[in-house]
């Protein structure tokens, strides 16, 4: 997509992704979820990328589902961002 506006980039994406959510990968059986945590720890899913198709019927895994998260999940070393962030990370890492 190409945006173009006369005005500076700074103003049109201002407050873009600022909502105080973050984005956190979590491992589930044959994939993972991609979800939105917030301050509570209640994570939004946004994404489920598995290889099994099964995953998909889980009513649990659908987006917009929410999931409760503790503080070890919220501050695991795989969340988006971290060092250890994406595919290869695991809770046990």
């Amino acid at each position: 997509m190409i945006l173009w506006s006369p005005m500076p980039l700074e103003v049109v994406l201002a407050g873009w992704g600022s909502d105080g959510a973050r984005r956190v990968e979590l491992p589930i059986p044959g994939g993972w979820v991609i979800a939105d945590v917030d301050a509570d720890g209640k994570a939004a899913i946004h994404r489920l990328v598995a290889t099994d198709p099964r995953a998909y019927l889980e009513p649990r895994w659908r987006p917009g589902s929410i999931l409760r998260l503790g503080v070890e999940a919220v501050d695991a070393p795989w969340v988006a961002g971290g060092p250890d962030a994406g595919r290869g990370g695991t809770a046990g890492s």
